[in-house]
């Protein structure tokens, strides 16, 4: 470990916005050059956290304290980048980062629950029980792989709308509560901040209520939920508050994410995610190592397109983490090793560029800087000899990315490929044929009388599953072998479906 010196001359050089930041507060950089080897974990933070807040006896002291704790940590995070311990890479330091975000959450949560309760009451179930009440974390934070310049997204629900806390309704209480535990976190003082806050992906986005009930949750999800609703739900995880509501929520929320049918719409959609948010980002887009071509997203949304496409029907698949799904895919045989190994690495360089980026900048941003002394100081602290040799290995990540990315095309073929296998023996009645195929659409949803139930649902040209609809109506025809794979029961969906047709018959 270098002394504090020499790990000054290192940060002004590497990390310029840090850099100045010592000048305010030299005392951090004292703090953290007595050893930066050992990872930290959250049961740490939270340690560490109670030590620094002290006997904190005011709001106003805690928000000042829990500030100064969090801008330390993230400075001792930026060292470990930058001395690159063995065995201590970008998906370490952003698990640090990540169950840092989480203690400080913890914090701010207990103190405005219990600043809430002393005010309004204590929040009862009409049952007489304390209603429970978490804080999911989602995007990079719930997948414990939270960037240097991150906000947090965080999504809050409570148990029920059945109770009260005194005068207050559950949702006026728990409003209350969020509104309290944002605030402690990300109103800027002349402290900064703990860390950005972005609500936005929660139920109905801006336009919907802070906080929601669990009743609430689920009808909105089966209801409106879309595909990059899924998606995000993916990356979902309780980081605060009662965690074991937090994993029952999720667990509520979990048909809604994971569908038996194979779709490989979900490729497609998410595809276009991608396109929307690079319009949107207009020319500069194109060279975001975030949301630009061969960038960060498209390793994610690889990974989460095959998950969603996969993980119906193999529970094995689902991981918050990117590179742990990757390695899930790879496990089940859903990418090869090669796919695996490429996306892995290409991702750890893309947050190692991104976290120095940021690091160095002080800025919330995925451009590479402008600056050629900016741009050689990055490349520096990267092993990097010079700018352009920096440039020229992204260029080469890059396109490793958008070719496994682009070939995400072809699954989607091969899922159509399913429906059309079902459909030809269908048409040829051949029982044998049916049962294979259905099991190849359904999983293990494929009970022994669901094939015939299909067969019965094609036995006439015009039946749902007939010939002559399929010729007039093809899509129609898709769409509803999904729906009956997404439904809970598909064998009790088809017999259902079966019994209606057999009580009015089709006319010839």
């Amino acid at each position: 470990m270098p002394s504090a010196a020499d790990l000054r001359t290192k940060l002004a050089d590497a990390y310029p916005a840090l850099a100045r930041s010592l000048d305010v507060h030299p005392e951090d950089l004292a703090a953290v050059a007595r050893g930066t080897r050992q990872a930290r974990d959250l049961r740490t933070y939270r340690r560490l956290a109670a030590a620094a807040l002290g006997e904190a006896d005011d709001v106003d002291a805690l928000r000042r304290a829990l500030r100064r704790f969090a801008a330390r940590e993230r400075l001792r995070v930026a060292v470990r980048e930058l001395l690159a311990h063995p065995g201590q890479d970008v998906d370490v330091t952003a698990r640090e980062l990540s169950d840092l975000a989480d203690a400080c959450c913890e914090v701010a949560l207990v103190e405005a629950l219990r600043w809430a309760e002393t005010r309004f009451g204590r929040p009862l179930s009409a049952s007489g029980e304390t209603c429970a009440f978490t804080v999911v974390g989602m995007g990079k934070l719930g997948g414990r792989e939270l960037n240097a310049g991150s906000d947090i997204d965080l999504m809050l629900f409570y148990e029920t709308d059945d109770g009260a806390a005194g005068e207050l309704s559950l949702h006026e209480h728990f409003t209350r509560v969020a509104q309290r535990f944002v605030a402690t976190l990300d109103e800027p003082t002349e402290d900064g901040f703990v860390w950005r806050v972005d609500l936005r992906l929660r139920p109905e986005g801006t336009r919907g209520p802070l906080v929601n009930a669990l009743a609430a949750a689920e009808r909105y999800y089966e209801t409106w939920g879309r595909t990059w609703e899924r998606a995000a739900l993916v990356r979902a995880r309780p980081i605060a508050g009662d965690l074991r509501f937090g994993a029952r929520l999720l667990e509520a929320l979990s048909p809604f994410v994971w569908r038996r049918a194979v779709d490989p719409r979900v490729v497609e959609e998410m595809s276009a995610m991608l396109v929307r948010a690079r319009v949107e980002g207009g020319e500069a887009a194109r060279e975001d190592l975030k949301i630009g071509p061969g960038g960060i997203r498209e390793v994610e949304f690889f990974t989460q397109a095959l998950q969603l496409v996969w993980g119906g029907r193999d529970a094995r698949v689902r991981a918050a983490n990117t590179l742990d799904g990757l390695r899930r895919l790879r496990a089940r045989g859903f990418v090869t090793d090669r796919e695996e190994t490429e996306l892995s690495d290409a991702y750890l360089f893309l947050r190692r560029l991104e976290h120095r980026v940021q690091f160095a900048t002080g800025l919330q941003t995925h451009a590479l800087p402008e600056s050629p002394d900016m741009l050689g100081r990055v490349a520096r602290s990267l092993g990097y000899v010079s700018a352009p040799a920096l440039v020229r290995a992204l260029e080469q990540v890059r396109r490793t990315v958008s070719t496994r990315f682009a070939s995400l095309g072809q699954a989607s073929a091969e899922d159509d490929a399913v429906l059309e296998r079902l459909a030809a023996a269908l048409d040829a009645r051949d029982d044998a044929a049916v049962a294979s195929a259905a099991l190849a659409q359904f999983g293990s949803a494929a009970t022994t009388d669901l094939p015939r139930h299909l067969l019965t649902l094609a036995r006439r040209p015009d039946a749902p599953l007939g010939s002559a609809t399929r010729d007039r109506d093809p899509a129609f025809v898709s769409t509803l072998l999904r729906a009956l794979a997404d439904a809970a029961d598909p064998e009790q969906a088809a017999r259902t479906l079966r019994d209606a047709l057999d009580a009015r018959p089709l006319e010839s």
